[in-house]
């Protein structure tokens, strides 16, 4: 971490949910998922304390073309904008969330 100017040194340090280090290099990795919950008959049943992203897997995934599906296809509800913004992620378009979550998901397998 010695390589990094200090403002992003502090970044790392301070936003470890957010930022991380690989091969000496700064990158985006938040530590972002889809609830498993709400994509369970009964959905997630707390929205007020559940920091997970609540969307259909699907559709990120471009496998869901229902308008009314019920697990939503919507980034941009109150839930999941505290959700991207308590990432740092607010400025983000839907287009660029979807890309970050399949990267992010490619590289977990699991969605919880």
């Amino acid at each position: 971490m010695d390589k990094f100017p200090g403002q992003l040194k502090r970044a790392l340090v301070d936003y470890p949910n957010t930022f991380c280090e690989k091969n000496g290099m700064a990158m985006l990795r938040p530590k972002f998922k889809i609830c498993s919950l709400h994509t369970t008959q009964t959905g997630c049943l707390d929205h007020r304390v559940c920091s997970d992203v609540h969307i259909c897997p699907d559709f990120v995934f471009d496998n869901c073309h229902n308008e009314r599906c019920a697990l939503g296809h919507n980034w941009h509800t109150n839930h999941n904008t505290r959700v991207n913004e308590a990432l740092y992620l607010g400025g983000l378009t839907s287009e660029q969330l979807c890309r970050l979550t399949k990267r992010i998901l490619g590289q977990n397998t699991s969605l919880s």
